[in-house]
């Protein structure tokens, strides 16, 4: 688009760009930083320079996750966010050990522009920055893998860096007739998924003050976490909430006749030391239930797991949820803090 001189200007804007950025912040340029590509999009349009620094800016600290290096915090959250959509595909690539970081690193760092044609990621961003939401960037590569499973499960015998190679392709195959359909399904996703990691996170993540991420206890999770007041607020029934939880209390039978949360399903952990085959039937009909109710897709109940909140009863609350896990049942999550933290919630509410 841009001809021979222009196109020499705006290389020259960006390296001016680059250079104030790191004279300004005392940082140094690396090229695999993703800042050149994040100002292609910008030089395309024919932005000043002036303008192109303070977007370029904008997106370094608004847009941009922080941390995107291999095993950095965003993949540790992009792979709970896309094992609680579709764990059979998480389970599919760490199979083959195929990390998130190894294929998208490029991706989220230049918002998707080192892998694009360049009108689709003008075309994305303008959808994508209008929304205002910088998480949108976790469900748009989310989408780009979902929509590809079947290609991707259908080469099971590829190599990790063959599969690599396929899925890095992928977003090369967007045209910008595709754009409003893929950033509205983007949207479709984050809705439909716990609101409370973006609280937990942003700061991490979004935030231009220095916050030290937790990569180990992100790392660790064995799903994606949900705060109690989040499980509460569904509970109630209350319009708005996108996400409708059913509470699958894993207390054993004495803790949860004590006290529990109206409607919440009892599933005793001792069926799964003492009855496996008893736990097996308790465990169909829980999915069964959950199957019928997913019969439309807005009305599905997303399984959240309560433990008493004490670690050591809660080991076996995790041993359930990795069962289920294991059956690639989707949208499940744990509730943090467990039935203590439920009653610290209502008490401080």
């Amino acid at each position: 688009r841009l001809d021979e001189a222009k196109r020499e200007a705006a290389v020259m804007d960006m390296r001016l760009v680059i250079g104030f950025y790191c004279k300004s912040r005392s940082v140094h340029y690396s090229s695999d930083s993703g800042w050149a590509e994040l100002l292609l999009p910008l030089a395309y349009v024919g932005m000043g320079r002036s303008d192109m620094y303070n977007c370029f800016y904008a997106l370094l600290s608004k847009y941009v996750p922080k941390e995107c290096k291999p095993n950095g915090l965003p993949f540790h959250l992009f792979r709970l966010l896309l094992l609680y959509h579709d764990p059979e595909l998480c389970s599919f690539l760490d199979t083959k050990k195929l990390l998130p970081d190894e294929y998208l690193l490029p991706w989220l760092r230049s918002l998707l522009v080192s892998s694009c044609e360049m009108d689709v990621a003008c075309s994305m961003w303008s959808v994508y920055l209008m929304e205002r939401d910088p998480f949108l960037a976790f469900f748009l590569v989310l989408v780009i893998l979902i929509n590809a499973k079947d290609f991707i499960m259908e080469s099971p015998d590829s190599d990790k860096e063959k599969l690599k190679e396929i899925i890095s392709s992928f977003p090369r195959q967007l045209s910008s007739g595709d754009i409003d359909d893929f950033c509205s399904l983007a949207e479709y996703y984050a809705a439909r998924t716990p609101q409370s990691f973006r609280k937990d996170y942003h700061g991490v993540l979004f935030s231009t003050s220095r916050v030290t991420p937790s990569y180990s206890t992100l790392a660790q999770q064995l799903c994606l976490p949900v705060s109690i007041s989040e499980v509460l607020e569904s509970t109630k029934d209350q319009e708005g909430c996108s996400v409708k939880y059913f509470v699958v209390d894993c207390r054993p039978l004495d803790q949860y006749s004590c006290g529990h949360l109206p409607a919440s399903y009892q599933l005793d952990p001792n069926l799964l030391l003492h009855s496996p085959t008893d736990f097996d039937v308790a465990s169909e009909r829980l999915c069964s239930r959950i199957n019928r109710a997913g019969a439309n897709p807005d009305n599905t109940e997303h399984m959240c797991f309560l433990g008493s909140g004490r670690e050591l009863e809660d080991q076996f609350v995790y041993m359930i949820v990795a069962k289920f896990l294991q059956k690639f049942v989707p949208y499940v999550s744990l509730a943090k803090g467990g039935f203590i933290g439920e009653h610290t919630e209502l008490f401080l509410s």
